[in-house]
């Protein structure tokens, strides 16, 4: 990369580094103008009424620029009055920049060579105190105006990138003026430099630096540097050196002397220097990618004065600026910034006179070290023959003279100037101050007050009395600063009187009392509320609000209400001066609940009056000898009740079962077949536990446990429990036993508890309503629980209660055997075997009717049977038929109902099961 630099010239205000700038960009290195070191700086009095700063010209003018960039700051200032010779003030600069000259900053009065102040560039810092001339001696309400040129400060601590600083901070003693500024961040250098030239200063000593263009290739003409100055400077001939300054390998810079041999001073003087370079061997003056540099110092010419801008100029032949052969060459200029300063100070050609109001201390008449001023006192001035002053000493109106101090400030000082020290042409005026006791304030202030004794030292320690005359002025700024006027406290007739304002937590609480602190009202007054074991702090002020010292100060406190005290308790002093105060602490602390606290805090004292200082009543008699002085104040504090609600339960348990059945768990914890009623064996006995438990807040007594039955004739019996009281939260279980005799029985039995509220002190029971608890009411629960015994069955799973009819036909089933006897024949010839005792169940036999034949078979007997004989025995068989079929019925009908009593049975014990 090449850049070509061409020369120029800015109006006024240049900036003598721009070029150095630019060489910056291209990669040079140049040697940068050494940071101004500032004097230590002098102890200071802020003798400034007003310091504003600003850019000069304005804000177009600000600093704007890389690290060569200058500008012109000023401030303006006044001064307060009274100030003298060698008084100082001191100013300020921001971190970021420094004054570009350290000299001397001198501050003449217009239109004369008389100088108002100097200032001097603190050594360390950018600091410069002004000091003031014997001008302040001869001239009131000092002010003026300063002005000096500014760089950037040591700019390699500066941000990389550009940056606008909005409000950088100017200072001085009365507080900061905040000027905007903008920084340019010098850019990364390149391989090849362009030609040109850049001035700078070096110990305010002008510096140069001329650029040959890195030579695009060999250079065999002959090159030759003239440079030329602008008169108000001149070089050092012995100073000018020749660097080649090639990067290598083409990244980083080193400046090599190039050997004197290659080179020669054809002149050198006051007007400038011509350098020609020796060509070598071959006859190449300069080598391809060479980069040189030509530098060298200058010191000023006594007849350039102080110059603020410098002027060079420098031309080249055989190379141009961009490093290419040329016959014609090139030139360039560069100017040098050494900035400026200057700046005036005018004050006014008039007298003042002033100066102390205080007390006297020890009353001797003089102003000692331990004396104190006393403020606020109004003061006026009139002229030696009593007339008022009304004109200044530019006849203007002297009421807007703003420098008067008329009335004394914190340290008692008052002032008046302006004034003026001629009359109608006659030098010399003489001036009357006096005390304005028509002045309220002044009144009040000096009420305890009277004049010390006068003419015990020299004019400037005395003290006069109401009034005071100055000396006669003659000359501008002339002070007489010796009228003063002293005071002491009188002597009079002095009335104790203490005051004594007992606090808790900070609150008066007075309660129905009239209030001590009269600025504490409504809730600071009522009494104030502790939770049961608070500790809270005790304040007790005692206050003399009398006008004679008080001793034997000595703070009790009793206790007038309750039982708790007052403890720790604690004063800082046993004196009070008039109207001092001092406070005394302690500690309350309150343990039982529902309870109220007063206590009283007791102050007494003895007068202790000084020397002169009569004790009186406030009737004005003379105050008894060793009568006390007592006050006191009463603090009311209380403990709220503890509102408690009586709460109790009862779970009752058969053999560990809430068996509740149907009705809601009392236990909620069991579920399912633990609420179902308990299944007893005729006969058994279990165990029933009662868990009565306080649910409630309160503790409770009377405690009964009771059990009756309400279902069944079986009770529980051995109950017994092991307390009657029940703190908050506490339970008991009572114990019994159940046993069961009879079958098929349904038992229920409820478990009740009473108590009564047992309230500790401070306790308020109540209802969940939050009503007061009825006297004498009990709190109750109640609890059932439920059991079962089973039927005794006659046949296996059934029971009486369950077959109902069908056991009415049980009776029955002893005939079964009997069913075959039913319907047997009374006739003759009935079979035997149908006999009784035939183990073969019977069978109706029907025996069919022989026909006759024709040759009939005779019986065995030999008798053949008769007609009437085969009747009898038709009709005995048929009488047999019919009986065995009545026999068949009945037996079905027994059978039948034996299957109904069955189903029956079934259907029973599937009911029951279900």
């Amino acid at each position: 990369m090449s850049l070509t630099i061409s020369g120029f010239r800015r109006d006024h205000k240049r900036t003598a580094g721009v070029l150095l700038s630019l060489a910056l960009a291209c990669g040079v290195s140049v040697a940068a103008p050494p940071s101004i070191t500032p004097q230590a700086t002098a102890a200071e009095n802020c003798i400034v009424d007003d310091l504003q700063w600003n850019w000069k010209g304005g804000e177009s003018n600000k600093l704007n620029g890389g690290p060569d960039a200058t500008a012109d700051v000023e401030f303006d200032w006044s001064l307060s009055d009274p100030v003298n010779a060698s008084d100082q003030f001191v100013v300020s600069l921001p971190e970021e920049l420094k004054p570009l000259r350290k000299s001397e900053l001198t501050l003449h009065a217009p239109g004369s060579d008389e100088v108002v102040a100097t200032g001097i560039w603190d050594s360390g810092s950018n600091k410069a105190t002004f000091t003031l001339t014997e001008y302040a001696e001869k001239h009131s309400n000092l002010r003026g105006t300063t002005w000096f040129t500014v760089t950037w400060n040591d700019w390699t601590q500066l941000p990389k990138e550009d940056k606008d600083y909005t409000s950088l901070p100017f200072n001085s003693c009365v507080g900061n003026s905040y000027l905007p500024a903008h920084w340019v961040a010098p850019t990364e250098g390149g391989v090849f430099q362009a030609g040109g030239k850049v001035g700078y200063l070096s110990d305010e000593q002008p510096a140069w630096v001329v650029y040959l263009g890195t030579a695009k290739q060999d250079i065999d003409k002959p090159v030759v540097i003239t440079d030329t100055t602008d008169g108000k400077w001149a070089p050092n001939c012995d100073q000018i050196s020749v660097m080649n300054r090639t990067p290598y390998p083409h990244t980083v810079i080193s400046d090599v002397p190039v050997d004197s041999s290659r080179w020669t001073l054809d002149s050198c003087n006051e007007s400038g220097f011509s350098l020609r370079f020796i060509p070598l061997t071959d006859g190449r003056y300069l080598l391809k990618n060479e980069s040189l540099m030509i530098s060298y110092t200058g010191k000023m010419r006594a007849e350039s004065g102080d110059s603020r801008y410098l002027d060079n100029e420098f031309s080249v032949t055989g190379i141009d600026n961009n490093g290419s052969p040329s016959d014609e060459g090139d030139s360039g200029q560069a100017s040098i910034d050494r900035g400026g300063s200057g700046g005036s100070g005018i004050g006014d050609k008039s007298v003042s006179v002033g100066d102390f109001v205080f007390y006297d201390v020890n009353g001797n008449g003089i102003q000692d070290p331990e004396d104190l001023p006393i403020p606020g006192i109004k003061l006026k001035i009139q002229n030696i023959d009593g007339t008022d002053v009304t004109k200044d000493f530019r006849n203007q109106d002297y009421s807007e003279v703003k420098e008067n101090i008329t009335r004394t400030d914190q340290s008692g000082r008052y002032l008046f100037t302006g004034l003026p020290f001629t009359k109608d042409g006659e030098v010399g005026r003489a001036y009357t101050v006096s005390i304005d006791r028509d002045d309220e304030q002044t009144r009040n202030i000096l009420a305890k007050y009277t004049p010390t004794l006068t003419g015990k030292g020299d004019i400037y320690t005395d003290s006069s009395t109401w009034t005071a005359n100055s000396k006669t002025l003659t000359r501008e700024g002339e002070r007489d600063f010796s009228l003063d006027f002293g005071f002491i406290k009188k002597l009079d007739d002095v009335v104790p009187s203490i005051k004594l304002v007992k606090y808790i937590d900070g609150h008066d609480a007075n309660a129905d009392a009239p209030a001590k602190d009269t600025t504490q009202t409504g809730d600071d007054q009522k009494p104030v509320t502790f939770t049961v074991g608070d500790t809270k702090p005790v304040t007790i002020v005692v206050t003399n609000t009398g006008t004679v010292d008080l001793t034997d100060v000595t703070v009790t406190d009793e206790t007038t209400l309750g039982n708790d005290t007052v403890t720790d308790l604690d004063c800082p002093a046993d004196k009070l001066a008039t109207g001092d105060s001092m406070t005394c602490t302690g500690t309350l602390s309150m343990a039982t609940p529902d309870t109220k606290h007063r206590n009283k805090a007791s102050v007494t004292a003895l007068p202790d009056p000084k020397d002169g200082q009569r004790v009186v009543t406030t009737e004005g008699n003379d105050w008894p000898e060793g009568q006390t002085l007592t006050d006191n104040d009463i603090a009311n504090a209380i403990t709220p009740a503890d509102d408690v609600v009586p709460s109790i339960k009862l779970v009752k348990y058969i053999d560990g079962h809430d068996a509740n059945a149907d009705a809601p768990a009392k236990d909620t914890t069991q579920t399912g077949d633990d609420q179902k009623p308990v299944t007893f064996t005729v006969g058994d006995t279990k165990p029933v536990t009662i868990v009565v438990t306080n649910t409630g807040t309160v503790d409770l007594t009377d405690v009964t446990v009771t059990d009756e039955t309400t279902l069944g004739n079986d009770t529980v019996t051995d109950l017994d429990c092991p307390a009657d009281k029940l703190a908050t939260g506490d339970s008991m279980t009572c114990t019994g036993t159940l046993s069961m005799a009879t079958p098929d029985t349904k038992h229920r039995n409820k478990a009740s508890v009473t108590a009564l509220p047992d309230p500790k002190d401070g306790q308020r029971v109540v209802t969940t309503e939050g009503n007061d608890w009825p006297e004498g009411q009990t709190l109750t629960d109640n609890d059932i629980a439920n059991a079962i015994t089973p039927a005794d069955d006659v046949v296996p799973g059934l029971s009486s209660a369950s077959c109902g009819w069908v056991c009415a036909l049980l009776p029955l089933l002893p005939l079964v055997p009997l069913i075959p006897l039913i319907g047997i024949s009374s006739s003759l010839g009935a079979s035997p075997s149908s006999g009784i005792g035939s183990s073969t169940p019977s069978t109706p036999i029907k025996t069919p009717v022989e026909q006759p034949t024709e040759a009939q078979t005779a019986p065995e007997n030999g008798l053949p049977k008769s007609t009437e004989s085969s009747n009898r025995e038709t009709a005995s068989t048929e009488k047999g038929v019919l009986a065995q079929t009545g026999a068949n019925t009945i037996t079905l009908f027994i059978i039948g109902m034996m299957a109904l009593i069955l189903g029956g049975f079934l259907l029973s014990r599937r009911n029951k099961t279900a």
